[in-house]
């Protein structure tokens, strides 16, 4: 067995952990002014009357598919109680989020990294991922990629991804 010893220096907060929580469905954001805001949806209920009445309207008609543009139409960026963060949002995510924003299907989910208040952290789940993924190419490039394609496709394996990393780590 080979011990590798790795130094790591911490960019960001690190904690171990995250996962399915972190799933936030379309009725949790909103895409305002090139940015994506977390929504306070408590907040906007208490503070406008309006949307309040608008909003336990269409939860009344059973219209759930309706309620995020009626998000869109309430949403003040700059009343900074409405939402809990925010981050840039790419060109592409605010055309995709545009085009789904009248679609009945209306299930663009969003995977957001773990916050700690308006900090994100990375899970350690997902260090520990990249560094296993570094170590076993870097067994794979040592024994050579070539020798290890000519082995799947000799063997041809049920799950090839687990029979290279096999190969790689000599298990």
């Amino acid at each position: 067995m080979t011990t590798y010893s790795i130094k790591a220096t911490v960019l960001s907060p690190v904690h171990v952990g995250g996962g399915h929580e972190q799933l936030l469905c379309p009725i949790d954001y909103v895409v305002a002014n090139g940015m994506f805001y977390r929504v306070n949806i408590e907040h906007m209920l208490d503070a406008d009357a309006s949307f309040a009445a608008d909003f336990m309207k269409l939860m009344a008609e059973n219209r759930i598919m309706d309620i995020r543009k009626l998000l869109v139409k309430y949403f003040d960026p700059s009343v900074r109680a409405y939402w809990h963060w925010r981050a840039g949002a790419s060109k592409q995510f605010i055309e995709t989020y545009t085009a789904r924003l009248t679609d009945r299907q209306n299930q663009l989910l969003v995977q957001c990294l773990p916050r700690t208040g308006d900090t994100p952290y990375i899970p350690g789940s997902s260090i520990k991922g990249a560094i296993r993924t570094a170590v076993v190419d870097r067994c794979a490039a040592e024994k050579g990629y070539e020798i290890i394609a000519q082995k799947i496709s000799e063997q041809n394996p049920r799950n090839s991804a687990n029979f290279a990393e096999a190969i790689a780590l000599n298990a």
